[in-house]
């Protein structure tokens, strides 16, 4: 008898329990979030394209990007973030709150909350840019399992999925998703020592943009509509089938429907949108898979228009064959601005493609592009390349952020016209100002291009003196003149390791100044008139 007991024990101790999850139906590691794919009853494998990929297909990432926050209810948040490297890869990051409440075995009821923690990466393979490959980590940062008449339960494990997506053509899609792929039965560990496997899911996922742009079998300007179906093989309980479809009016207003049915389970969701270039809206009305509950979904979307998508390729292109690939380019060549950023937009043709500063832009539904590019003091060129197909076109755009430069006479201009107090003394005033404004407006193009240095805690006067040192500094940065290597004293007054040294060195050596006399410079001495007009005249400009 002792021996049986033993036995008995240890067979115990060495088979899990309970199936717990298992047992009630129930996904342990669910990722079905976001109000856009419950709209489309889930069928989104096949389109995966923003920041929901992660979710449902981590192989569509490489061409979605932004931040969500999705909204059931309190028990049920979300939230999501695509992040592209710039090299086709896309890092993603998810967290799920769920708390699903059903009854199980007559009048008993079951609740499972958990909290998985995701982490996802994806890629485009090197030579195929239309296959996009993804994987995701999930891990329980909190799981709990209560049923009426049994003891609270708390689980521990981790999962892993995988996915795919191939863009077969311009308007039809290929998906697949495999979800809790690692084998054995220990994934999810129980606080009672038992443990249980996931059941492994996989999803196959067809979609077609059937009306879109000239290369949709059907061109309706200004509408869209993509068609999705997945096929669900699960391996502990039938498989199911859904559809959705997506009707997309200007790129703005989206309507959804989808069809979801599992044995003698069939549910209808309905869903809307709305985009805007860095944001966006969803709403959901649908029916959970796993209690049959109807219920809303709310989400909200973030689109970083700096986040670029990939860097641009390397190899050696052609022309481009595409007359006029962009239009309505924005900014202007040669554009000043006080701004610390700038958007730089346009609208590319059908199959363009379009990079700025090496790294591709989004180019929407309706062919346009926007980014917001940060300036630096001075000047800064923007690169932007169209490509299509085996050719390539650049147009570059010289943008000059002008720095705010406050002067002395200004300043004592505002100070005069606050106590002015007939309207002949401030009209004399204004037209001083419109004067000094000229000046101004020169010597901030000066400071932009780096000739002139202005501090900002120094009062900058355009009557004051201009000294010989601050000559030369302002002649070798206008001219581009490199600086030299000063090895020696280059006049008494001018010692190797001053600050003005290669400068005046670089001038004295191109004639353009010259010592005195005693062996001086006098850098600090004002520049006259007549050796001003001297100098200048050497470039042929005529000083005022």
């Amino acid at each position: 008898m002792k021996i049986k007991i033993i036995l008995l024990i240890l067979l115990l101790l060495t088979v899990p329990a309970w199936a717990y999850l298992t047992e009630l139906g129930l996904a342990p590691y669910q990722t079905a979030v976001g109000a856009r794919p419950l709209g489309l009853a889930g069928a989104f494998v096949s389109i995966a394209d923003d920041v929901n990929a992660a979710f449902f297909n981590p192989g569509g990432m490489p061409w979605a990007k932004g931040i969500t926050l999705n909204y059931k209810d309190s028990g049920n948040i979300s939230a999501g973030q695509a992040y592209p490297t710039g090299y086709g890869q896309t890092l993603g990051l998810g967290i799920i709150k769920s708390e699903v409440n059903f009854p199980f075995s007559g009048t008993r009821e079951a609740n499972f909350s958990s909290n998985i923690l995701m982490a996802s990466a994806a890629t485009k393979l090197p030579g195929l840019p239309n296959l996009g490959l993804g994987i995701n980590l999930k891990t329980f940062i909190g799981a709990t399992l209560k049923r009426t008449g049994d003891p609270d339960r708390t689980a521990s494990g981790f999962e892993v999925d995988l996915g795919g997506l191939y863009h077969v053509n311009p308007w039809l899609n290929l998906g697949v998703s495999a979800q809790n792929v690692l084998p054995g039965d220990t994934i999810i560990r129980w606080d009672n020592g038992s443990s249980e496997a996931t059941p492994q899911v996989i999803h196959i996922g067809l979609g077609a943009k059937l009306i879109g742009d000239v290369k949709s079998p059907l061109y309706l300007e200004g509408n869209e509509f993509f068609l999705s179906s997945d096929f669900e093989l699960n391996e502990n309980r039938p498989g199911a089938v859904a559809l959705g479809g997506e009707w997309a009016i200007a790129n703005t207003y989206f309507l959804r429907s989808g069809f979801y049915m599992r044995e003698n389970r069939n549910a209808v969701s309905l869903g809307a949108g709305y985009r805007q270039s860095s944001w966006g809206l969803d709403l959901a009305y649908y029916t959970e898979p796993q209690s049959g509950n109807q219920s809303a979904y709310f989400s909200v979307l973030y689109f970083p228009m700096e986040w670029a998508f990939e860097i641009k390729p390397t190899k050696t292109y052609k022309p481009i064959s595409l007359a006029d690939p962009l239009s309505d380019l924005y900014p202007p060549d040669e554009l000043s601005t006080y701004d610390d950023r700038i958007w730089v937009r346009g609208k590319a043709k059908p199959g363009v493609e379009v990079y700025i500063n090496d790294r591709r832009i989004f180019v929407d539904e309706n062919l346009k592009f926007a980014v917001q590019l940060p300036l630096n003091p001075g000047k800064n060129l923007i690169l932007i390349d169209s490509y299509y197909e085996d050719g390539k076109l650049s147009v570059t755009r010289r943008v000059f952020r002008r720095p705010k430069v406050v002067i002395k006479e200004e300043k004592d201009l505002e100070k005069e016209l606050k106590r002015a107090k007939t309207k002949e003394e401030k009209a004399q005033l204004i037209d001083k100002f419109k004067n000094l404004e000229e000046g101004k407006d020169k010597l901030e193009a000066l400071v932009t291009l780096g000739v002139v240095e202005v501090s900002p805690e120094a009062d900058f006067s355009l009557e004051a003196p201009v000294t010989r040192g601050e000559l030369c500094t302002w002649l070798v940065k206008a001219a581009h003149y490199p600086l030299p290597r000063v090895t020696n004293d280059l006049f008494r007054d001018v010692k190797k390791d001053d600050a003005l040294a290669p400068f005046i060195k670089a001038v004295v050596d191109r004639q353009l100044m010259s010592g005195f006399a005693d062996q001086t410079f006098k850098p600090q001495a004002p520049v006259s008139a007549e050796e001003a007009e001297k100098i200048f005249g050497k470039f042929g400009v005529t000083p005022r």
